[in-house]
């Protein structure tokens, strides 16, 4: 801003001592010299609206570079914005195996993750056969609460060798489906993030 001031300043001390410098040259050289110094004056106000020129240019230049910065420092944000909410949306879906009673298979689901965990789908896919088995009491959401569980069972065949665990979900707000699969011991061997179409 004091920079701006001091240039408005050389302006008008500029502007002012063109005023007094025609009045001295009217009266030393009289009236018949108007016409000549007319056309000094005139090259002057090029001077002066050339000058002027140039600062309405810098101080443009200026305004556009931090018009420039601003945005850049929008879109980092915006950014970070983006980061932190898909962080806290995000569910995280655990099967935890409870073991076998004949041929019915319990376990538990959790929902490890900072979000909650809705539209929940899981299946067992048996070992040998390869065929699937719905999870039962599976419930449609999940908060991200670490100490509640979900007791799930489903049936296994006497001639299935073990069997693996399918779940998957999507976050609260309906932008990603999660998929996480499990094998019997409750070792994490897939998980997949996929946007919603």
């Amino acid at each position: 801003m004091a920079e701006s001031n001091r240039k408005l300043w050389k302006v008008i001390l500029t502007a002012s001592l063109v005023v007094v410098l025609v009045l001295w040259t009217i009266h030393y050289f009289g009236a018949e010299k108007v016409q000549a110094f007319g056309s000094v004056m005139s090259f002057l106000a090029v001077v002066v609206a050339a000058y002027a020129t140039v600062i309405y240019v810098h101080k443009t230049s200026e305004i556009a570079a931090a018009t420039r910065t601003s945005a850049e420092q929008q879109a980092r944000v915006a950014g970070l914005m983006e980061q932190d909410l898909h962080f806290r949306i995000t569910p995280h879906l655990r099967y935890e195996s409870l073991g076998a009673s004949g041929f019915r298979c319990e376990g538990q689901v959790r929902n490890n993750g900072t979000g909650t965990a809705v539209e929940i789908k899981g299946e067992a896919i048996l070992v040998g056969s390869g065929k699937t088995q719905s999870l039962h009491l599976l419930p449609p959401a999940l908060e991200p609460r670490h100490d509640h569980v979900q007791r799930v069972w489903f049936d296994i065949e006497p001639t299935s060798t073990g069997y693996s665990i399918l779940l998957s979900c999507t976050d609260s707000l309906y932008l990603k489906n999660y998929r996480f699969k499990y094998n019997e011991s409750g070792l994490l061997l897939e998980f997949l993030v996929v946007p919603r179409t």
